[in-house]
């Protein structure tokens, strides 16, 4: 623990657990350009009952709670990201209400990230967003339901972080084992966009293959939910963006790209491969989405069957 951040100190013995660290020193992105409102909206009516693994920073812990988690655990091959989720679950877990969570959280971006982050976190928790669109909902540092849902989870010792790269299976034996070791499996999982939806190439269907292996031994079973996002394919929102840069149009195609995307992705993920709705007058009222992101969920043995496919093209 930083020396400088003193919030979680009362916090003798800690009961969110550290799985692993690896010896990488991967600087990645992780701080969210998606919109998590809308994800979360599209996710709305779905439960489930296992275990969680999201990769990320802890904005992907409105994701569990909402689809009701019985064990969490937050993921990233970014060391820092790691330590971060783990500082912001120590606030939570320090904290007897949800009112001196968000200043505390706002205070510890400041310490590591300085004042442009704590900016932007703010700025993507209104219902506006970011000039790009990204939003998030920190519902557990809002909301006292929500804060004691995982705090509640915190205290039970079903909460935990790892650095682990999901395209190695190596590194996601701590991840299962824990589940176990809480009587759960992976039930559900988000990816964001960490593998491309529209690169199928050699190295692509070895990330793929990594992947899907790696999900297994961290506990998935064929039943598994996957939550992955890539760059839009709907033609409504390519022409949105043609209206707002026109001179794009000289460049490329956008509107004969996203079709020719979507078909790619029939041939390839077929029937099984569900896209969560759009709203796609939030889309483009306040924010341009230049890298608008589209949501999808997938069985992980469905994901599984398709990986072997491309494998043995």
């Amino acid at each position: 623990m930083s020396k400088e951040f003193t919030s979680t100190e009362k916090v003798h013995f800690s009961k969110i657990a550290e799985l692993q660290y690896l010896n990488r020193d991967y600087r990645g992105w992780t701080s969210t350009n998606e919109d998590h409102l809308l994800l979360l909206e599209g996710l709305r009516g779905i439960h489930r009952s296992g275990g969680f693994f999201g990769v990320g920073e802890f904005q992907v812990l409105d994701i569990a709670l909402q689809l009701g988690a019985d064990a969490i655990v937050l993921g990233d091959l970014d060391k820092n990201a790691v330590r971060k989720n783990l500082e912001v679950l120590k606030i939570v877990e320090s904290s007897d209400t949800v009112s001196g969570v968000l200043p505390k959280i706002f205070k510890h971006i400041e310490l590591i990230d300085g004042k442009d982050e704590l900016s932007s976190i703010k700025e993507k928790m209104t219902l506006e967003g970011t000039h790009t669109g990204a939003r998030v909902k920190l519902a557990w540092a809002r909301s006292e339901p929500e804060f004691i849902k995982l705090k509640t989870l915190i205290s039970q010792g079903r909460v935990a972080v790892a650095q682990v790269d999901i395209t190695d299976p190596n590194t996601t034996i701590k991840v299962g084992e824990y589940f176990k070791s809480r009587g759960s499996i992976l039930d559900s999982a988000y990816l964001s966009n960490i593998i491309s939806l529209d690169k199928f190439g050699k190295k692509s269907r070895l990330q793929h293959k990594g992947a899907a292996d790696a999900l297994y031994i961290a506990g998935g079973r064929n039943h598994t939910l996957l939550i992955r996002s890539g760059q839009t394919t709907n033609p409504k929102i390519k022409q949105k963006i043609l209206e707002h840069y026109p001179s794009l149009s000289e460049r490329r195609n956008l509107i004969q790209e996203a079709m020719e995307d979507t078909e790619e992705r029939k041939t390839h993920y077929g029937n099984k491969f569900q896209k969560l709705p759009e709203r796609i007058e939030r889309v483009y009222t306040t924010s341009l989405f230049l890298y608008a992101y589209e949501y999808f969920t997938q069985e992980l043995g469905d994901y599984r069957t398709h990986v072997n496919t491309l494998l043995e093209r």
